[in-house]
């Protein structure tokens, strides 16, 4: 079993840097910023694409709201993620426009397996406003992941932080069973 960081902002990131290869065709690639003034749009504006982590599900299913007991006594899940890709253009069609690089994205992200993620998939494609003469566009995406806690025999985090005792970065296991028939 491989240890995987609970960190979202990591799984943005490799999308991001799946998305990149937009870059050379005159589009901006990023995740979604810290602060309002870095999303603002600059004069010499060009065409943007921002990924964004928006939300998880925990259970055994995407709408599933109580998880199941495992016979373990362990807690062990699973996280259904979505993330937004937002497009920003000021064209619909041809060089530089939204369909482009919707077209290319979707073809880059769809079954692209993020470490320690399922591969992507895509949930929804929807026109979310036209102002100031730029088109907005979301694509949500999904993956999952089956997590489980970290601790030791006492129920301690496996990464304690010697100084606090507490966690420095909660641990999940990826968890990935063969089963032989």
């Amino acid at each position: 079993m491989a240890t995987t960081s609970l960190s979202h902002d990591r799984l943005e990131d490799a999308i991001a840097a799946r998305l990149s290869a937009l870059m050379p065709l005159g589009y901006e690639v990023k995740t979604l910023p810290d602060t309002e003034a870095e999303l603002q749009r600059p004069a010499g504006f060009k065409p943007r694409v921002t990924v964004a982590y928006s939300g998880s599900n925990f259970g055994d299913g995407a709408d599933s709201k109580n998880p199941a007991a495992h016979l373990t006594g362990a807690v062990a899940q699973t996280e259904f993620c979505t993330l937004d890709v937002v497009f920003e253009a000021q064209r619909l069609r041809g060089n530089r426009g939204y369909h482009e690089a919707l077209r290319l994205a979707m073809r880059l992200l769809l079954g692209f397996k993020p470490i320690g993620w399922s591969k992507l998939m895509f949930r929804t494609n929807e026109f979310k406003n036209h102002a100031d003469g730029v088109f907005v566009f979301h694509l949500v995406v999904t993956c999952y992941r089956f997590i489980m806690e970290a601790t030791d025999d006492q129920g301690a985090p496996l990464n304690l932080d010697g100084t606090t005792g507490q966690p420095a970065e909660p641990l999940l296991t990826d968890a990935n069973f063969t089963i032989a028939c």
